[in-house]
């Protein structure tokens, strides 16, 4: 990696790709380094079986991204299902690697100590669709085709198992950066006092940005978001 750069891995929500990430090129400093993590059974990984559960899938990442960690500064991003991966990684690289990032950012996420995560995985078809739903996220195009709407359902299905099977065992972790935290002020599964809680997680400065949306209110903001974070990592020596 070019000197002065930093790494910004980016972890999708659940039933998400790395592409998702995609048009945060345009938007982001030259300085930044936009790594997608893409996740088994989707995207440029879709022949692969999925996760069995949230520890398979934290050593996945962990198996890919740790040769990456030494290449520089690097930071993380994580939205929803996303967050929580992306927090149990990055305490896996400090356990075993005592690396640390410059800077994270966690969306649309309440804290790992207080997970709220409805069970919906093993739902029939068109009861867990009338969940998903209620998230948002599914673009029309795919609601109206239905093999791409079976493949959707099949990936979000899976990765709600991931979820599902969360507990939070990294109590007391706290990482010496700044962290930033992004939330949609209608997202019916996070509330503004829990919020807060994501100071518990770090010895450095908490800030939290709050956007007209709901959980998926990033898609509409990609400007937004990507100038706080160059204005975070541009601060980075």
């Amino acid at each position: 990696m070019e000197s002065g750069k930093i790494n910004l891995f980016c972890f999708s929500h659940a039933g998400g790709s790395a592409l998702v990430y995609d048009r945060w090129k345009k938007y982001l400093h030259s300085s930044i380094n936009l790594i997608p993590v893409e996740l088994a059974g989707r995207g440029r990984r879709f022949g692969e079986p999925f996760y069995m559960g949230i520890d398979e899938a934290i050593a996945d990442i962990y198996f890919q991204l740790k040769d990456r960690l030494n290449e520089g500064n690097f930071s993380f991003w994580g939205h929803s299902m996303g967050a929580i991966l992306a927090f149990e990684v990055l305490c896996k690289c400090k356990q075993l690697m005592n690396y640390e990032p410059v800077h994270i950012f966690f969306s649309g996420s309440n804290p790992p100590h207080i997970m709220k995560v409805e069970s919906i995985s093993n739902l029939p078809d068109s009861d867990f669709l009338e969940k998903i739903l209620l998230y948002g996220g599914i673009h029309k195009g795919i609601l109206q085709n239905e093999k791409l709407l079976n493949i959707a359902l099949s990936i979000l299905r899976e990765d709600f198992k991931v979820i599902e099977s969360y507990t939070h065992k990294n109590i007391g972790m706290r990482f010496e950066c700044d962290i930033s935290i992004f939330s949609g002020k209608q997202d019916i599964g996070v509330l503004r006092q829990d919020l807060t809680q994501w100071t518990k997680y770090t010895h450095g400065g908490c800030s939290i940005y709050e956007f007209e949306g709901g959980h998926f209110f990033l898609n509409d903001y990609d400007r937004e978001i990507t100038n706080i974070i160059n204005s975070k990592l541009r601060l980075i020596d």
